[in-house]
């Protein structure tokens, strides 16, 4: 549970979202405890061996700036560390996450595998983007799925990510040439940008 995060002083330093923003998250939360899958959905994510880290890799959100989750193969990192963030009373309302996927085919198959999870359609809360197709909701889609090379191009023309709260920096292991480039601009922009 995230009862112990909502406790932490560190909490009140996070910028909070505006009140539109709160009552929209209240409502997307209320529809997908209302969806006749969620209950089993949700059991299906609470069986993954990271559910019982979710605690611990929020607190460690909240209170650093940059967090480094490892675990093995089809533990869940990848569907269940952005949903935490999301779900989060604290990041949710006003989360604008963009998680990177070194493959074209793992950023969409991502994004549909956790609207599933939501009870929710890619392009609502979840979206995604690679090069020539993205589906995407101005001013609703909160975690984009992207490739590696979308972000770079994206920190062209916005290199300090305005409104950006999470960037998610995922398979970062597989050390290709875009991903360790993506880590450099990262590591400049954090001491410009203290609550990314």
């Amino acid at each position: 549970t995230t009862a112990s995060v909502l406790s932490r002083e560190d909490a009140d330093s996070h910028p909070k979202p505006s009140p539109a923003a709160v009552k929209r998250y209240e409502q997307l939360m209320a529809q997908r405890r209302n969806s006749p899958h969620f209950a089993h959905r949700n059991g299906i994510r609470r069986d993954l061996p990271v559910a019982r880290h979710e605690a611990t890799i929020l607190e460690t959100v909240l209170s650093h700036q940059v967090t480094v989750v490892s675990g093995e193969t089809g533990c869940g990192k990848s569907t269940q560390v952005p949903q935490y963030i999301l779900d989060s009373p604290i990041f949710g309302p006003g989360a604008n996450m963009i998680c990177t996927q070194p493959r074209r085919v793992s950023a969409i198959s991502l994004a549909e595998r956790i609207a599933w999870e939501r009870c929710e359609q890619v392009g609502q809360t979840i979206g995604y983007q690679i090069k020539l197709d993205k589906k995407v909701t101005p001013g609703t889609t909160q975690l984009l799925m992207c490739t590696t090379g979308i972000l770079i191009r994206r920190l062209l023309g916005d290199p300090m990510l305005t409104g950006v709260t999470h960037v998610v920096v995922d398979e970062v292991h597989e050390r290709d040439r875009n991903t360790d480039f993506l880590l450099v601009i990262l590591r400049d922009i954090l001491p410009v940008r203290p609550h990314l």
